[in-house]
């Protein structure tokens, strides 16, 4: 007698046509990696980088490109980084600055308005628009022009008024009076061009303030600054190591300019 497995087919043939019986997962073809499609990944990885880059680059030299335009060339350009500051224009206000003169206040005049000079190229003298005439200082060793910078002579004019309103304190030139009141006038000159030429257009208000008949003004202002610290930084490491001296004149000029 034919087994059920004889009559019906193989045992495979049976559990193939058993409803429990599974196919084996299909699997989902696999995507090769080609150029193409890769190439919009990487460009947008590309360009992602690149705008960083740039917006990194261009907070780096906003101070510069806006000290460039607008300054006069300098070599001093470099260190110039602007930052937000409120002046205190209180009438009172307790500078180490101000006030009767000290041993103290002195020495922080002397700390910001000292005159050192430093070597400056040729390139960087033909820079400012002045000519490398013979008449011009050099070093001792010939390997630069003497140079200051501007914001110092300022400072010192500055301090020679304000000495110059405690005669009680300091000497009024009375060996030479008159070159000392042309000093003072020239002093005085030099401010208020630098003054007029930077045009500052903060805005000053005014407040009723009791005590007071007219309305009171607001000296303090917010202003966009040069950071004054690296800048004398700059400055007294372009200045360290110069030769101590200046080379004999070769040529002289007929007035001084």
């Amino acid at each position: 007698m034919s087994s059920f497995f004889e009559r019906d087919g193989s045992h495979e043939d049976l559990l193939a046509a058993s409803p429990e019986a599974k196919e084996p997962p299909a699997r989902l073809p696999r995507r090769r990696l080609t150029p193409a499609s890769i190439l919009p990944w990487f460009i947008l990885g590309f360009l992602l980088v690149l705008s960083l880059w740039l917006i990194t680059l261009t907070r780096e030299h906003s101070n510069q490109q806006c000290a460039r335009r607008l300054s006069t060339p300098s070599p001093a350009l470099e260190a110039v980084e602007y930052h937000s500051t409120l002046f205190n224009g209180s009438l009172t206000y307790p500078s180490e600055y101000r006030g009767v003169p000290t041993s103290e206040i002195d020495a922080a005049w002397d700390r910001i308005s000292t005159v050192v000079a430093f070597p400056i190229t040729e390139d960087e003298l033909s820079n400012t628009g002045k000519p490398a005439r013979p008449s011009l200082a050099k070093f001792v060793d010939g390997k630069g022009y003497a140079a200051e910078l501007e914001v110092v002579h300022q400072l010192h004019c500055l301090n020679m008024l304000r000495k110059f309103t405690y005669p009680e304190y300091y000497p009024r030139g009375e060996d030479d009076p008159d070159l000392y009141r042309h000093h003072i006038d020239h002093c005085i000159e030099m401010l208020r061009q630098q003054i007029m030429c930077a045009g500052d257009v903060g805005l000053i208000t005014f407040d009723w303030v009791e005590g007071h008949s007219a309305p009171y003004p607001d000296f303090n202002v917010w202003h966009q600054c040069r950071d004054f610290g690296k800048i004398q930084a700059w400055h007294e490491e372009r200045a360290e190591g110069t030769p101590v001296g200046l080379a004999g004149p070769t040529d002289r000029l007929k007035e001084a300019p």
